[in-house]
């Protein structure tokens, strides 16, 4: 399925551990590239629960709802995660979630969207490499910020080598 979206694409993938949080994910909705890279909280059996839920509702907020702006995803990413867990302001509530980047192309619009909470991605094109920086924010209730997500956007020909 990922070659089928992203042709020339791949994943280099070492996990720690085998059950963990971190994941990939990818989906194509409206002619939109949507992919997503994740770091959840926790280890192993924690870390992967988070992982699963983190799926699960990419799965429903992209392919259900059909939200591919990537800031939008993931406001509802968080408002999910932090109804799911029952998160609280209070200082007992858990503070389990996840650090992501997510990046979508469109090709037909040679258009390119990143929002980050606290991951970047690296974007190498005709010898120069530039760093799109993230929100310094995870997909949790956060006492700190709890702002909407910024999407920035650029402009590619097709040729370019993203990293999430």
């Amino acid at each position: 399925m990922i070659h089928r979206i992203i042709p020339n694409s791949f994943i280099i993938n070492l996990p720690l551990e085998i059950i963990g949080g971190d994941f990939y994910w990818i989906a194509e909705k409206n002619g939109v590239q949507i992919i997503a890279v994740a770091d959840c909280t926790g280890h192993c059996v924690p870390g992967a629960l988070m992982s699963m839920l983190g799926i699960t509702l990419l799965n429903e907020i992209v392919i259900n709802k059909g939200i591919t702006d990537p800031g939008e995803i993931l406001d509802e990413l968080r408002r999910k995660i932090v109804l799911s867990l029952h998160q609280t302001t209070t200082e007992e509530s858990n503070m389990e979630g996840m650090d992501i980047a997510i990046c979508t192309i469109d090709i037909q619009l040679k258009k390119l969207q990143y929002a980050g909470a606290n991951n970047s991605i690296i974007i190498a094109y005709n010898g120069e490499v530039r760093e799109l920086t993230p929100d310094k924010m995870p997909v949790r209730l956060d006492h700190s910020v709890n702002k909407p997500y910024n999407v920035q956007t650029e402009t590619i020909s097709g040729h370019e080598m993203i990293f999430l």
